[in-house]
């Protein structure tokens, strides 16, 4: 899923490409209710961004963890073998 919104000089923007409506926009009031779609699935999983920011901390570090593990078992299969 991509974002429909970036980043520009003066803020946010519709992202047009990512917009699941994209070449079939009658008008803005298309763009807004995808928006809304969003955003209310969004709301419904009670996180808020602060929540969200922190489990994608935690996954950064799961992940880093989990390679740094794949690794060490690599080297004791190696040691096991020798």
């Amino acid at each position: 899923m991509g974002r429909l919104t970036q980043r520009n000089g003066d803020g946010y923007s519709l992202n047009h490409d990512a917009c699941p409506m994209r070449g079939r926009c009658s008008d803005s009031t298309d763009c807004v209710e995808v928006l809304l779609a969003r955003l209310a699935a969004y709301e419904e999983t009670g996180y808020t961004p602060e929540d969200v920011e922190t489990a994608k901390e935690a996954l950064t570090f799961f992940r880093r963890d989990n390679a740094a593990l794949g690794t060490e078992l690599k080297n004791v299969e190696k040691e096991l073998k020798q």
